[in-house]
């Protein structure tokens, strides 16, 4: 635990949602503009989704009410998509919807291979609900990521929007490149 606290200090703002305002507003100063991640994912209980869904309304309203430059990042299973797949969606779009009235984007971070659909599928679904301040992350490392692409491309044209990243999930080999060449 030291260890990934004492890596991941640069990058975690604080475990409330106080300490990552003031943090924000400290670096506001110097013209930043942040991306807020409440960390977690994969829940066991419907009831965990709601926590997440408010705790991420709290994050809107501490950016709205300090005027920060900010956007969201979540974990799709955070908010149950795992657990019910329709209750999951929703509570996205819930969240999704309340960014945009408040003109923030919200991008869906890439988890492992079993959301890799339902992760873009939400996107694909939301845009085509006119709800268009979202996109995903897609990982490099998955073989079917090069067709994804193409495949969001072809259905959102230019208002697709993706970042593409390594992958820190360790996945087989039949889906995913493994050695570090490949990656």
């Amino acid at each position: 635990r030291w260890f990934v606290r004492w890596i991941s200090r640069r990058y975690v703002a604080g475990p409330t949602l106080d300490d990552a305002i003031k943090v924000m507003k400290r670096l506001h100063k110097e013209q930043a503009c942040f991306t807020i991640d409440v960390l977690g994912e994969e829940i066991s209980t419907l009831e965990e989704a709601t926590f997440f869904l408010e705790e991420y309304q709290r994050v809107i309203a501490g950016i709205v009410d300090n005027n920060l430059d900010a956007n969201l990042s979540i974990k799709p299973t955070a908010f149950g998509l795992l657990i019910d797949k329709e209750e999951g969606m929703a509570n996205i779009e819930r969240l999704v919807r309340n960014a945009d009235e408040h003109d923030m984007f919200v991008r869906l971070d890439m988890e492992d291979h079993r959301v890799t659909q339902d992760t873009i599928q939400v996107v694909l679904d939301l845009h085509n609900n006119g709800i268009t301040n979202v996109g995903c992350v897609l990982q490099g490392r998955l073989h079917r990521t090069l067709d994804d692409i193409k495949a969001v491309e072809k259905q959102l044209a230019s208002a697709a929007d993706f970042r593409i990243c390594k992958g820190i999930y360790l996945e087989s080999e039949d889906i995913a490149y493994t050695s570090r060449q490949a990656i």
